[in-house]
């Protein structure tokens, strides 16, 4: 296993680019937090600190903002588990004349994290073997999504949220990094026709795709491609995705200026969460998080 379960999670100041030495905890649910959460392009004001209740036998926390929520669930058999919610009614529709996109994300700790912090990642940079020499890199979790309209609406020029998996791909042969998305969930809002029709053709008609074709490179990858359907409404989902064989389709068909050799690519972190755009709320619950690596 690549990362261990959360145990307990700090909350991140949600400045971006983060500050030298950042991004700063300013919250936690306990003395040793191996997760975090943060959120990026949150204009309404950060997430409070955390909030603690008993429900049961269940010690819950509770953060929240005008435009998004965390609540994280401690079981008395040590498991965690978390609940993230956005909601686009005080979201912008675009800064700098640019759509804005909104994140709420979830991930372990990395290798440098410093007490009272511990990292989540199992192994040392100078450990992590290139995903040339995996069998299989699995990312599994049980979600639940809720995606819907706003009830009040700005009109803005795009409308959507998706529930995601992320891992983070170092190459230090050619000082490269790749952030490697795969969409869960695909939800259109309310927006113009053109656009609406767009974003229906990609949902009913999914691929993958770079974002970013320079370095740092981006590539968003969807669910269905891994023969599943989309994640619907209200519906627990138990998913393990194999990432390795896209993973090393999509480097060997990346931009040309990336580094098409998977020898000098490793797995350097992992997150996942949500983002949204323009007039929509969502929720994802997540259960039994893990990445888990094969090799030969």
């Amino acid at each position: 296993m690549l990362v261990t379960p959360p145990r307990d999670i700090a909350l991140k100041e949600p400045e971006s680019p983060p500050p030298p030495g950042g991004p700063f905890t300013y919250a936690t649910t306990g003395d040793k937090p191996n997760w975090y959460i943060q959120a990026w392009n949150i204009p309404a004001g950060k997430l409070s600190a955390f909030v603690e209740r008993k429900e049961r036998s269940n010690t819950v926390f509770s953060s929240s903002a005008p435009e998004a929520g965390v609540q994280i669930v401690k079981l008395p058999d040590g498991r965690t588990s978390y609940r993230l919610s956005q909601d686009g009614t005080v979201l912008p529709c675009s800064h700098q004349g640019e759509p804005l996109e909104s994140n709420l994300l979830a991930g372990p700790n990395a290798l440098h994290a410093r007490p009272p912090e511990w990292s989540s990642m199992t192994l040392r940079r100078d450990d992590m073997l290139p995903i040339a020499q995996l069998v299989h890199l699995v990312a599994s979790a049980t979600v639940a999504i809720r995606f819907a309209p706003t009830v009040l609406r700005k009109g803005c020029a795009v409308s959507q949220a998706a529930a995601l998996i992320s891992v983070v791909l170092n190459n230090r042969t050619a000082h490269q990094t790749l952030f490697y998305q795969v969409a869960l969930s695909f939800g259109c809002g309310p927006q113009p026709e053109a656009r609406q029709r767009l974003c229906e053709t990609l949902t009913n008609h999914p691929r993958a795709s770079y974002y970013f074709r320079t370095n740092p490179f981006g590539v968003a990858d969807v669910l269905p491609l891994f023969g599943q359907n989309w994640l619907t409404n209200d519906e627990r989902h138990t998913l393990h995705l194999d990432l390795l064989p896209h993973l090393l389709r999509l480097i060997e068909t990346g931009p040309s200026a990336m580094d098409h050799d998977s020898s000098h690519w490793t797995v350097d972190g992992y997150y996942n969460g949500q983002h949204i755009w323009g007039d929509v709320t969502m929720t994802s619950e997540w259960d039994d998080v893990g990445l888990i690596a094969t090799t030969r």
